[in-house]
Order: structure tokens, then sequence, then C-alpha cells
């Protein structure tokens, strides 16, 4: 694909991710919706989320090849920032309001936390089957370093489960 292409793709999907976030109301994000690797700067709404995609793309704009290793590094982590918005847009109108009080709080990050475990337990999965039928040498070696940072952020989320475990009974 040329360069030129590439960045008219990532102009159309960036326009139709504000006009959902319009839609939507631009939601506010009162605890912390994505990874550090993929959104550096935490926001209080999905706009300023939207906002370092954007930045991201004026970056892309600098690069004279679509080929540079660069390039196609950026233009990987833009796809993940887009896909990952729409996910938090698919999902923005199930999330509840927070409860109120100390033990409320507790209980509710509580059941996030569980909801993610099961996320990445998913993820996990699906990497697993991936690595089975992979390839490559290379392929392998892509989906093992995957899984590596999986279970790392699988061990993170239980070590988080056990406090919130321990706060909840704590201030029920």
């Amino acid at each position: 694909m040329n360069r030129d292409k590439i960045i008219r793709q990532f102009v159309m999907l960036i326009a139709q991710l504000k006009q959902q976030i319009a839609r939507a109301g631009d939601p506010a994000c009162r605890e912390k919706r994505f990874d550090n690797t993929l959104f550096p700067v935490s926001g209080p709404t999905l706009t300023s989320y939207l906002q370092q995609t954007e930045q991201s793309l004026d970056k892309l704009h600098q690069f004279e090849s679509a080929s540079s290793p660069a390039f196609l590094w950026l233009t990987e982590k833009m796809a993940a920032q887009c896909q990952a918005l729409q996910r938090e847009l698919a999902t923005a109108g199930r999330r509840k309001a927070l409860p109120e009080g100390t033990a409320g709080y507790w209980r509710h990050l509580y059941q996030q936390q569980l909801g993610y475990e099961a996320r990445l337990n998913e993820m996990l999965l699906q990497h697993e089957q991936q690595l089975t039928t992979a390839g490559t040498l290379q392929q392998q070696q892509e989906i093992g370093e995957k899984l590596r940072i999986l279970e790392q952020r699988l061990a993170r989320c239980r070590l988080a489960l056990k406090e919130t475990h321990w706060q909840t009974t704590l201030h029920n």
C-alpha cells in the first residue's frame, strides 16, 4: 500500500471516530481506560485520547516512504489506538455509574477487575491457539512475546484483584 492511501484511510477513520464520540456525548473517563504504551497520556474524555491519535497522524505525514520501519510501527500503533477507541465506544453504554461510598467503590472496582481478568484469559487462549497454527519461526516468536506480555498483565491483574478483594472485605 502506498503512503498517501494509508494516510487517507486513517483520516477517514479518525473522522468517523470523531463523529461516534460526538454522538456518544464525549464520555468522561473517570478511570484509566487504556494501556500506557497505546496512549501515553491519560485524558478526561475520549476526545483527549483521539487527539493523541491525531498527533500520531501528523507524525505520519512527515514520512516519505511507507516502507520505513518507523512508518510501519506508527501505523500499527495508530490502528491499535483506533481499535481501542472503537471498543471503548462500543462498551461505553454498558458501564454503570460509580456506586456511592467507599465500600461501593471497592466492590465496583473488584467487578471491573474480574472482567479484565476474564478478557485477559480469553486473549491468552486466542494467542495460544494462534501459536499452534503459526507457520514461521518469526510468527511463533512474535506470538510468544505477546503471550509473555499477556501473562505478565494477568499476573499484575491477579495481584490487583487480591488487593481489591482485601479492601472490599475491609470496607464491608
